[in-house]
């Protein structure tokens, strides 16, 4: 853990917050050539569990999905395995956050997330209550706040470039498109601007905020489902990561 921390935060002489932040968000962000080749492993060894029909179960009890065998429903198989890879390395990043509450005030956080791009336009005093709540434990109030800063955030990093985030409605208006329909339809200006680190920022967004076989924060949130997991520090631990990405 030592060896972990000290990569991230410098080991003589502490990293600038910048490239703290750039080594929390890499560092938790899921290789999915990393995910395949784990999955396959599993496979190998315990070949069994995966020639039947798996149904995957809400944290509420409501039947979700039904997974075919992993030949026949390898993507899946695959994104159910990338949900307990993120949520298996989620107490390393609960360390890694204690120590950048240790080293860095609330304040010095605020003030590097307000100077980002996609973050210029909010409300100063709502970024304040979001890191507020999160920096004091408040979990199930910093969800809340962070889940609408994610997606406007992402909805500007598409506007920036050029994207499409309204479309006309039948009252002679527009309508903001949802983040699902944003990641969906855009998805190749996220991918271009994380270019550096590969296709895999994209398929982050979507597994934390908007798959059914992901952690699906953003849905669950916004239609008042599993409410019980926002009240754990694993949910806004992942979402302020996020936003880190961001």
């Amino acid at each position: 853990i030592e060896q972990f921390l000290s990569a991230i935060f410098g080991k003589e002489q502490q990293n600038t917050l910048e490239t703290i932040a750039a080594n929390i968000a890499i560092n938790f962000l899921p290789k999915q050539d990393q995910i395949k080749n784990q999955l396959d492993e599993t496979s190998r060894r315990s070949p069994i569990q995966f020639l039947f029909t798996t149904q995957i179960v809400s944290g509420d009890g409501m039947p979700v999905a039904k997974l075919e065998s992993l030949r026949e429903d390898y993507k899946n198989h695959f994104q159910k395995h990338a949900t307990q890879s993120v949520q298996l390395n989620s107490i390393f990043l609960s360390l890694t956050i204690d120590e950048l509450k240790k080293r860095f005030q609330k304040e010095a956080i605020s003030e590097y997330f307000g100077s980002a791009a996609v973050l210029k336009n909010e409300d100063k005093d709502y970024l304040d209550r979001a890191l507020t709540s999160y920096w004091d434990g408040d979990y199930l109030a910093a969800s809340h706040f962070l889940i609408p800063l994610i997606e406007s955030s992402i909805r500007e990093l598409i506007r920036l470039c050029g994207g499409i985030i309204l479309r006309p409605n039948n009252l002679n208006g527009y309508d903001r498109l949802t983040l699902t329909q944003l990641l969906n339809a855009q998805g190749d200006i996220v991918e271009g601007v994380f270019s550096t680190l590969g296709s895999d920022m994209l398929f982050y967004f979507k597994l934390v905020l908007t798959e059914k076989l992901g952690m699906n924060l953003r849905n669950n949130f916004a239609h008042g489902l599993e409410k019980r997991t926002f009240f754990s520090r694993e949910a806004s631990d992942r979402l302020f990561h996020v936003l880190l990405c961001l």
